[in-house]
């Protein structure tokens, strides 16, 4: 049976938060990568006004059966009120 690999990311503010990310879904076997890179020029809508901030990118490879509780993972740990 071949495994279904998935590609996704997510920003944070800081360069250790995005590490801190990284390492936790690798260690937590919910990914079998995970990139960090930054900083990048974000530009968004929050609370009705368009923000620019500086972030940094995680970039994750997982497999499609651990979608879920990737997700789980990253909504207890994201620094973030809501991420992306």
């Amino acid at each position: 049976m071949k495994i279904k690999i998935l590609i996704g990311w997510t920003t944070v503010q800081t360069e250790v938060d995005a590490m801190r990310m990284a390492r936790g879904m690798v260690e937590n076997s919910l990914a079998a990568c995970a990139q960090v890179d930054g900083p990048i020029s974000s530009n968004y809508r929050w609370k009705g006004a368009v923000e620019i901030s500086k972030e940094w990118r995680v970039t994750v490879k997982f497999a499609q059966d651990r979608a879920k509780d990737l997700k789980r993972w990253l909504l207890q740990n994201h620094p973030y009120e809501e991420p992306q």
